[in-house]
């Protein structure tokens, strides 16, 4: 799973802390004990043997649209209200949508820290076929959209983070 090799990188890295950013699971989707993606993944981090005080869980708010780049803004004001200084930050996500999470962290997190990205496996399909599932077909030109988009684009500098 996605999480594990997560866990596994953090493991294997010389990192100081893990962060988890997500917004709000819908009912259906995840665990009920959980209010947000963040919080679902530190929770299975910390069950695959990551050390609970070196996770960090940013929640998002809904947001209808720049989901990832949302994301990134949290991230970047959690740095600096915090006070955690750093000069770099790996962003492990899933498959394809590794480029555009590259593009809108840096972009949200400036020139001063360096991004880095690990894409993940997507078991949804597979992925060195990709073209022979409908899925496969589906995820890849959704998310080369979505590069293009954050390529393109011009991105509001804030998006309101607060809950609404």
């Amino acid at each position: 799973s996605a999480i594990g090799e997560a866990s596994e990188e953090f493991k294997r890295g010389q990192y100081r802390l893990l962060i988890t950013v997500g917004g709000p699971i819908g009912r259906d989707e995840g665990n009920p004990d959980q209010a947000n993606s963040a919080m679902l993944a530190a929770s299975q981090l910390e069950k695959l043997g990551v050390d609970k005080r070196l996770i960090v869980a940013l929640a998002v708010p809904k947001v209808s649209r720049h989901r990832t780049y949302a994301s990134a803004l949290a991230l970047r004001n959690w740095l600096r209200d915090s006070g955690t200084q750093t000069t770099g930050v790996n962003v492990f996500t899933i498959g394809p949508h590794a480029r555009k999470s590259l593009v809108l962290f840096k972009r949200a997190l400036g020139p001063e820290i360096e991004v880095g990205v690990i894409a993940g496996t997507d078991d949804t399909y597979d992925a060195n076929r990709w073209w022979m599932s409908v899925r496969g077909t589906f995820v890849i030109f959704r998310k080369l959209l979505g590069y293009l988009y954050a390529v393109t684009w011009p991105l509001p500098e804030n998006i309101p983070l607060n809950a609404a």
